[in-house]
């Protein structure tokens, strides 16, 4: 059954916009034969938006079919680009919370890259949480870390902390409201100063048409005003949230502060102004998404007619939903990851078997689809150190 209601501000209505009826559950999990590939657990996506908050939400999501382990793989950090933003990020979270000796905790810290970056730089202690961790920073982060292979949880609320963060983790999250009181009573148990979330800007899949992104693993799409309401109507000051990534994601940081009558949040005119130009990006995206299916579905034909081979670079999920929802992606000859973890391994949905960027050259191939624009530089640094150069087009 469709959930209805809002889960964020918990009073505003769903109004279904945009349907997808079969996609795998998870784009961050591939396997190790093509046969497991194929029979990849699958479900679908019918989002709604919330008139009252600006919240995009799966209104089919169904948590009981989405299980977190080691398997799961999103890590990004192989990337240059990536990692400079990671340690940018690091060093201004270092200056702006004082991270000096201190003791962080971060919520879903994936496979603990991030955490071992702000312990490292800022000698700080940490404390990391995720059902996904495969131990793959111990040695790097030594005594200085510490992760627990686990869903946080209440039941994790004593942790001493400076700092709270949670990076691409609320959407995730079925009901993100009541997370962001979990976090909010752990925050006041510890006294802790600094509370910081990223999440990808749903803006950015709106306005720029950034539709790969659209994936079961992530219920909810947080837009500037939502992700303000949600702090600031569960006891948090939350600065304004700002655009990073070139636009991709979504960043908010907070301190402790008195919870606000929702009548007092939906009388603001400027909290009225952001919604409703969510609500006009809505308006309209779902032609907007079946436009830029349809044309990718013929510049890949024509691709193929003209007797191209196709390679796509960026096996995550912006590649997997792209091979899972685009006609005739089956014609894309090799898929491609920098990801040492995922070579070798196969894409849910579609059984593509994913390779390294030698096999740009083995497999002779014509031109490149870049997945994600930002990468599209180091890409062509990196096949041209093989003697490569494909024609790159960017999705």
């Amino acid at each position: 059954m469709s959930r209805t209601s809002c889960p964020a501000c918990e009073e505003g209505r769903l109004e279904k916009f945009l349907e997808i009826p079969s996609v795998p559950v998870y784009c961050n999990v591939l396997w190790e034969t093509r046969e497991q590939a194929l029979q990849a657990a699958r479900g679908s996506i019918e989002l709604g938006f919330c008139s009252a908050c600006a919240l995009i939400y799966n209104m089919a999501f169904d948590a009981d079919i989405v299980e977190y382990n080691v398997a799961y793989e999103n890590s990004l950090h192989g990337s240059p680009r990536f990692q400079a933003y990671a340690e940018k990020l690091a060093a201004q979270l270092i200056s702006d919370c004082n991270l000096q000796g201190k003791d962080i905790v971060e919520i879903g810290c994936g496979k603990g890259e991030f955490l071992a970056l702000l312990c490292h730089d800022g000698q700080n202690r940490g404390h990391g949480f995720d059902a996904s961790y495969d131990g793959r920073v111990d040695e790097v982060a030594g005594a200085h870390v510490e992760i627990t292979r686990d869903y946080y949880s209440d039941a994790y609320g004593n942790q001493p902390a400076n700092l709270i963060l949670s990076r691409h983790v609320l959407e995730h999250i079925e009901t993100p409201a009541e997370f962001v009181r979990t976090i909010l009573a752990a925050a006041e148990k510890a006294q802790c100063e600094h509370v910081f979330t990223e999440v990808p800007d749903g803006m950015w899949t709106l306005r720029d048409l950034g539709i790969w992104d659209i994936i079961y693993e992530h219920c909810s799409y947080f837009t500037a005003p939502c992700l303000e309401r949600l702090f600031k109507a569960n006891g948090f000051e939350p600065q304004p949230a700002t655009s990073a990534f070139g636009g991709q994601f979504l960043c908010l940081r907070a301190t402790r502060g008195e919870a606000v009558d929702s009548t007092t949040l939906a009388n603001s005119k400027e909290q009225a102004a952001a919604i409703a130009e969510v609500g006009r990006l809505v308006t309209g995206f779902s032609a907007h998404y079946d436009q830029k299916v349809g044309e990718w579905k013929t510049r890949l034909a024509d691709l193929h007619a003209a007797g191209k081979r196709t390679a796509i670079w960026g096996v995550g999920s912006k590649g997997v939903t792209f091979l899972n929802v685009v006609p005739g992606a089956d014609q894309v000859a090799v898929t491609v990851d920098i990801n040492a973890m995922k070579l070798g391994k196969y894409v849910p949905g579609t059984g593509h078997r994913v390779q390294g960027p030698e096999s740009v050259i083995d497999e002779k191939i014509d031109v490149v689809l870049v997945m994600n624009p930002l990468y599209r530089d180091e890409i062509a640094e990196q096949l041209s150190e093989f003697g490569a150069s494909p024609e790159f087009l960017c999705v």
